[in-house]
């Protein structure tokens, strides 16, 4: 798994919602709460909950840090639980 790196301003991005639909367009900006991206001169913010959980692991670093770590956790129960039977 590759390590975390922040998306660039000024980069293109397509972003998955929660509820479905995507959502692309330029970054604008990046907090640790919401991202802006503008598309066809119109600029949206989405907070950081309205994404998909693979958008977030993208975008945020704190989310991709608690992914990664719960990846870990899966792996080292299955090895364990593995090694009991």
């Amino acid at each position: 798994m590759r390590d975390f790196e922040t998306p660039e301003i000024g980069t293109q991005i397509v972003l998955k919602l929660k509820g479905g639909g995507i959502q692309e367009g330029i970054i604008k900006s990046l907090t640790d709460k919401e991202i802006l991206i503008e598309r066809d001169r119109t600029t949206l913010g989405l907070r950081r909950a309205q994404l998909s959980t693979a958008s977030r692991i993208r975008c945020f670093a704190s989310d991709y840090a608690a992914y990664k770590a719960h990846k870990q956790t899966k792996q080292e129960r299955e090895a364990f639980e593995a090694r009991d039977r």
